[in-house]
């Protein structure tokens, strides 16, 4: 008792030594400046031993992060020695969003992050709106299919996709809506922008998500996490897909290409492992058990109309992944990976299936075309 009373005086006075320059000027003093402390502190929020420490001074973290991304010359400030945070945004430039983590190794992670965008309003005129963002939300099966807020985040950190320029993958889409005054629909374009995210949760459990976020033209000050475009195996759509697996388990969701249903042309998608359950004989088992079992399924989005929309992703089950990079490869490599690949599944106690994938290219010469 007495040891964590220590703690937790030594946090409160080593916040109080920065009260004099952590906030008060940060509106004027240069942004490479406010970079040099803000890398300090993000490395101490990650790495240190106290998790008093780590939550008290991830709250000055986030006030003076704000206040700073506010600054007009913060919008194209890369930042980038702020190596633990994840920093993305998408090709149209209208926003960035930062996300990070405290790992609290007795509970769940926690995660955190801010929204920085840009709302015009009349011509060639704009404001900087700056959100904060903080996961509240525990994972359930109805997830899947609710609609979140900015108050309502599940928490990640978001990565970059494979064979993007861009950290946020964007769609455009068209949806029809009742019109206010008259009988009838209005059809409207929105922009969908795709995030992949990772989930530490715990020493279990960790998840891998893909999110979407909308900003509304009605009205600037709202933010929406998810839509109804994931159409995953059945036919009501999903707002966002989140996968469960175990934290002793590698599973990969990226960008990459595979190959059309009618045809043979190369196609971007969404691609990820296929979980499957541990063949532990064990009763009490549950989701942190499950693994990839060794094949790919994928979630690809076209631009047709259904359901009063136009632009969704459908599943498609045991895709072949293709790197484009590889024109040449030796069928004795893709055997030799495919049994590392069972034995390293073994230490989990999962099983590849019976038919062996395809003698592709993207059945990796390369260990880098495996997606993350």
């Amino acid at each position: 008792m007495q040891k964590k009373l220590l703690v937790v005086l030594g946090t409160f006075f080593f916040l109080l030594s920065f009260r004099g320059f952590a906030l008060d000027g940060d509106e004027a003093r240069p942004l490479a400046d406010i970079e040099k402390e803000l890398k300090v502190w993000g490395t101490d929020i990650l790495t240190h031993d106290s998790i008093e420490y780590k939550i008290a001074l991830n709250e000055r973290f986030i006030q003076r992060l704000k206040t700073v991304l506010k600054r007009a010359d913060s919008y194209d400030y890369p930042f980038d020695s702020l190596i633990t945070v994840s920093r993305i945004s998408p090709a149209d430039n209208s926003f960035r969003i930062f996300t990070w983590q405290i790992v609290d190794k007795e509970k769940n992670c926690r995660y955190y992050g801010i929204i920085q965008r840009k709302h015009f309003f009349g011509k060639n005129q704009h404001r900087i709106i700056v959100t904060e963002l903080r996961d509240n939300v525990d994972y359930n099966v109805a997830l899947e299919s609710t609609p979140l807020t900015k108050g309502e985040w599940f928490g990640a950190i978001y990565y970059k996709p494979r064979y993007s320029d861009y950290g946020v993958l964007t769609y455009t889409g068209t949806f029809f809506r009742q019109k206010a005054l008259t009988p009838g629909l209005k059809k409207e374009k929105v922009k969908f922008y795709v995030l992949l995210g990772w989930n530490g949760h715990d020493n279990a459990t960790q998840y891998k998500v893909i999110d979407v976020i909308i900003f509304p033209r009605e009205d600037s000050s709202k933010i929406y996490f998810g839509a109804p475009i994931f159409y995953a195996g059945t036919g009501i759509p999903k707002h966002r897909i989140i996968f469960e697996y175990s934290d002793n388990a590698n599973f990969s969701c990226n960008q990459a290409f595979i190959e059309g249903k009618k045809s043979k042309k190369k196609k971007l998608a969404i691609v990820f492992d296929h979980l499957a359950k541990s063949n532990k004989t064990n009763p009490t088992s549950n989701s942190w058990d499950y693994g990839a079992d060794g094949s790919y399924d994928a979630l690809r989005f076209v631009n047709r109309y259904h359901d009063q929309r136009k632009g969704f992703f459908v599943f498609q089950k045991n895709v072949t992944v293709y790197d484009p990079s590889l024109k040449k490869y030796d069928p004795k490599v893709i055997q030799k990976q495919y049994e590392e690949e069972a034995k390293r599944l073994k230490q989990y106690n999962l099983d590849l299936k019976k038919n062996k994938p395809k003698s592709d290219p993207n059945s990796n010469n390369n260990s880098t075309n495996k997606p993350k």
